[in-house]
């Protein structure tokens, strides 16, 4: 586990352990809180980037999707819907 979270963002770190915890009872459950820990991760960076301008929205996709996030972290991020449905994510880095 990624223990450097431990003394600076602790509240993530609790979260991926506790997901850590039930990856294997409760998998969906492990997902959401994963999903929580990302949400802050991801917020804790708009706050403390002064490049980062925060949208209106603040769901995690309009987050992710925002100009000045995806100029930040070098990639854009593209949703592509496969034939069965099924959504996937890809990542090009700059």
């Amino acid at each position: 586990m990624a223990f450097f979270l431990q003394k600076e963002w602790h509240d993530i770190y609790e979260l991926t352990q506790e997901a850590e915890s039930c990856i294997w009872s409760k998998p969906l459950y492990a997902c959401l809180i994963n999903r929580k820990a990302l949400e802050k991760a991801v917020i804790w960076m708009y706050k403390n980037d002064a490049d980062l301008t925060m949208p209106y929205y603040t769901s995690l996709n309009s987050l992710l999707h925002e100009e000045s996030f995806i100029k930040v972290i070098c990639c854009t991020i593209t949703a592509v819907n496969t034939k069965y449905g099924e959504v996937t994510y890809k990542f090009y880095f700059l």
